[in-house]
């Protein structure tokens, strides 16, 4: 019989999969053009504009977090670390992108953001890579 609180480790699981995914495909569109991306020179030119200056550093900087953040949180393998660079990011995000028009163009990165926390404070949840060396 399954009870609620063997339930409970599925929100955390099925965050995982949802912010890694997303999050892997937004640095893998930064890093290797893949999914319709423009790259690191491609978005050089935007991070420019919103004054991350040396911009290309901080397009690999910001792609690399998401990438191997969004690999990590996805598979539940070091997911405090990958959650932290991911929630990272976010604040980056509404900061330089997003602030002047916080309601109409936060909500979603903040929304990531809230998802990158609640996995910091609750773990992995099931089906974990990390639970395999946990006693």
């Amino acid at each position: 019989m399954v009870t609620r609180e063997g339930l409970k480790g599925f929100g955390p699981l099925f965050i995982r999969l949802a912010l890694g995914g997303i999050f892997f495909g937004h640095g893998a569109q930064k890093l290797f053009s893949w999914f319709g991306g423009r790259g690191v020179d491609g978005y050089s030119t935007f991070f420019e504009q919103i004054g991350l200056v040396p911009a290309k550093i901080f397009v690999m900087l910001a792609g690399g977090a998401e990438f191997f953040g969004g690999i990590f949180v996805f598979l539940g393998l070091f997911t405090k670390f990958g959650s932290t660079l991911l929630a990272s990011v976010m604040v980056v995000a509404v900061a330089f992108a997003h602030w002047p028009k916080f309601f109409g163009e936060s909500e979603y990165p903040v929304a990531l953001f809230a998802m990158a926390i609640s996995l910091l404070f609750t773990g992995p949840g099931h089906l974990a890579v990390e639970k395999l060396f946990k006693k």
